[in-house]
């Protein structure tokens, strides 16, 4: 296959590579004629991006759905899987970071803003199956460190604060790792912590800088700056 055949394909919009496709106007065997290639060729080669594409714009499911077996088989606890379904709430299809600060994890995960501690534990059983990796915000590459600072928060995002990064489900650590299972290891008080006492949301969250609850320093809580609507993308 050409290869700059492919890389006129995939720079054209999707609704012109599927005229393409279509060989509307005869585009197909025009291009084919551009690139000499023959148009069932062309067609091909839109396929196959179309297939990527849909691959690429189901990963976040394939992810939650490795969260899913996770907890079913006991690698992580309730907490690990209500932490998981709140990252993936911020997840987009378009690069595996996310950034939202503790505090709105525990809202998104059904806690008070408080559950720091259940937070931080999700976190960990995470980190532990290897479905996440812990890193600061300043260290997030710098094209998705300008998406974020082009969403319109009130002030800019705290360059100390934590940022994760969703590994892919077949780069996950193996499941005999953890013979005991984590379902038993999850008390009502704080996997469930309601929020019946809920606070005012501090513009602050969190910055991962150890090994217990207490090395989370406070930062901003979105990389929006609202907790309360819009989506959150990394």
């Amino acid at each position: 296959m050409s290869a700059a055949l492919l890389k006129y394909l995939r720079r054209l919009p999707e609704d012109e590579r599927q005229r393409v496709y279509l060989d509307r106007y005869n585009e197909a065997m025009n291009t084919a004629e551009r690139f000499a290639v023959s148009r069932e060729d062309v067609r091909e080669a839109c396929r196959g991006i179309e297939k990527e594409s849909t691959g690429a714009r189901r990963w976040p499911f394939v992810w939650l759905a490795g969260i899913n077996r996770a907890h079913g088989a006991g690698r992580i606890s309730v907490k690990g899987l209500k932490v998981g379904i709140s990252l993936f709430g911020f997840s987009s299809t378009t690069n595996g970071y996310v950034w939202p600060g503790q505090q709105l994890i525990a809202e998104r995960s059904g806690w008070s803003l408080q559950n720091r501690r259940g937070v931080f534990e999700g976190l960990r059983e995470l980190e532990e199956i290897g479905a996440i990796r812990r890193l600061r915000f300043v260290d997030l590459p710098k094209e998705v460190i300008e998406t974020a600072q082009k969403t319109g928060q009130r002030k800019p995002k705290d360059p100390r604060s934590a940022a994760y990064f969703l590994h892919p489900v077949e780069e996950w650590k193996m499941g005999d790792q953890y013979p005991q299972g984590k379902h038993s290891s999850v008390s009502p008080g704080e996997a469930l912590n309601s929020q019946s006492k809920r606070s005012p949301t501090s513009s602050d969250s969190s910055t991962y800088l150890g090994d217990s609850p207490s090395t989370f320093l406070q930062a901003e809580t979105s990389q929006y700056g609202t907790d309360g609507g819009g989506r959150f993308h990394g």
